[in-house]
């Protein structure tokens, strides 16, 4: 849930950024971690924090990257849910008029 921005520390390549953020410290370390495991992967595992624009950057596209797995899988959830009840007011009324 949000609130107020607070100060959020989070390590990235083996530095410390304190981000101010209105979106939960749990959000912030899981957006932390994919950008960390990126430029692991980038680096080839050697720590390269040469460029902390490019890193806050990363982190803003990884915290909206989420946020949209994050709603793109509570519409899915809605949809079939909705698709669920829709069958069954189908089959409801199929089987009705089959008594008529």
């Amino acid at each position: 849930m949000e609130g107020s921005p607070r100060p959020v520390q989070v390590i990235i390549q083996g530095k410390p950024y304190v981000l101010q953020s209105d979106d939960p410290p749990e959000h912030l370390q899981r957006v932390a971690d994919i950008v960390d495991e990126a430029l692991s992967e980038l680096t080839g595992g050697r720590p390269n924090t040469q460029y902390p624009v490019a890193i806050l950057a990363a982190m803003n596209i990884a915290s909206e990257l989420l946020k949209a797995r994050t709603e793109m899988t509570d519409l899915k959830s809605d949809l079939d849910s909705r698709a669920r009840t829709l069958i069954e007011l189908i089959d409801e009324r199929l089987a009705s008029s089959d008594r008529s």
